[in-house]
């Protein structure tokens, strides 16, 4: 069985440690890539969703968590 992206449910995914540091805050903001992920499932009363408000993001828009209420 595949996604819509042609990957297998059962790929397996090998990780590379490296002293590269993975996610930095900055005045209050984590950015990371999150590309062709294969579901987005709201929790709650929160959803990730597909915004191009805030400048400088790269592709074609980005994902936000809504409502950011601070918790």
């Amino acid at each position: 069985m595949t996604d819509s992206y042609g990957f297998a449910v059962n790929d397996t995914l090998q990780v590379t440690v490296t002293n590269t540091v993975a996610f930095q805050e900055t005045g209050g903001q984590v950015v990371m890539e999150a590309e062709h992920f294969a579901e987005n499932v709201g929790r709650s009363d929160r959803a990730w969703l597909t915004q191009t408000v805030v400048a400088d993001f790269v592709g074609g828009s980005y994902m936000s968590a809504v409502p950011d209420t601070d918790v």
